[in-house]
């Protein structure tokens, strides 16, 4: 992990065990009263940095600190058999996760899974719940989580995960669409993006236990279809999408059901009503959709009246009237 040179003047000295990756190197014929230089530096893939230098002589401790130098160089006059040491330390290193977008309604935890036992990393941004830093030592694995706010609405679903590279541009982790979970080995600073999706709710109610057919097709604005729910079992679906607008049919329902009423967020939406003819389109356009809403049918099967004006002597009357009907507190109409 970390590369030595020793200089004697501007003459580099090669070891006699000259090979990568050892613990040690060893230097001979150096003449007592020559001035050495040390250099050691860290390979750039390293987890680890120069804590700090040391020199002893060989066989006697304790060791002694090597202060005379600056950064990753050491200069030492040579008078005796010498052993010269470089104390390595892992590197600190912050893990910086921030959610794409504000309002999400979720929170992110951080375990340190290199450690046994498993140990909760405290977020340190002191900033909003869109951005969590935490600092770790280099090569330290990280696991982490995404969950819901307990009883919130989720206006957003997670499209994937993110890094950013060299040239400050995040770009898709491999294998990471829809997961609430990710685990990282961190060995530099490193910045992770969660990029979401919006999110919505389509259901399907029965008002009416008897109601035993029909389904509500939703589809986006090109008319591919993103989802159904309906009869016989399919009553609520979430869907991901980038669409702000989509389309609804609703079929099947027979000659004994109807629509009685659409809502969005819980509020009757009565654009779909037909004044015309008094009934519930069975089709249209959900326009303006924002991340989290939920749009829902209301289905019932019912009963048809037919109604007829007559003279006092059962005569069909043929002047003018007018006709009203009130839709009573306990649903019926």
């Amino acid at each position: 992990d970390c590369v030595i040179k020793v200089k004697r003047g501007s003459e580099t000295l090669n070891p006699t065990n000259n090979a990568e990756n050892l613990d040690a190197y060893e230097y001979k014929k150096i003449k007592p009263g020559e001035t050495l230089t040390f250099t050691a530096t860290p390979k750039a893939s390293s987890t680890y940095e120069i804590e700090k230098w040391t020199y002893n002589e060989t066989g006697v401790t304790p060791s002694q600190d090597l202060g005379t130098g600056a950064g990753n160089e050491r200069t030492l006059q040579i008078d005796k058999n010498m052993d010269i040491n470089v104390i390595l330390k892992k590197k600190d290193v912050s893990l910086t996760v921030e959610f794409e977008k504000a309002g999400h309604n979720y929170l992110l935890g951080a375990k340190n899974i290199s450690a046994s036992p498993e140990a909760i990393l405290t977020d340190t941004s002191g900033l909003t719940e869109n951005k969590y830093i935490y600092k770790v030592k280099s090569g330290t694995k990280v696991k982490l989580t995404v969950t819901k706010k307990e009883n919130a609405k989720i206006p957003y679903g997670i499209r994937e995960w993110r890094e950013k590279k060299s040239n400050d541009t995040f770009e898709q982790i491999t294998g990471s669409e829809g997961k609430y979970e990710r685990e990282i080995i961190v060995t530099k600073n490193t910045d992770l993006q969660i990029a979401l999706i919006n999110q919505y709710t389509f259901k399907f109610k029965k008002l009416t236990d008897d109601t035993d057919g029909g389904q509500m097709k939703i589809t986006d604005t090109n008319n591919a279809e993103l989802v159904a729910v309906g009869c016989p079992s399919n009553f609520e679906q979430t869907v991901q999408t980038d669409e702000t607008q989509v389309k609804f049919e609703v079929t099947g329902l027979g000659a004994d059901k109807l629509v009685v009423s659409y809502k969005k967020e819980g509020t009757e939406d009565r654009s779909f009503f037909n004044n015309s003819t008094g009934m519930w389109k069975t089709e249209g356009t959900v326009s303006n959709l924002t991340p989290g809403d939920v749009f829902e049918v209301v289905v019932a099967k019912v009963k048809r009246i037919q109604l007829s004006v007559r003279n006092f002597n059962n005569t069909t009357y043929t002047g003018n009237f007018k006709l009203t009907i009130k839709k009573e507190s306990n649903g019926g109409s």
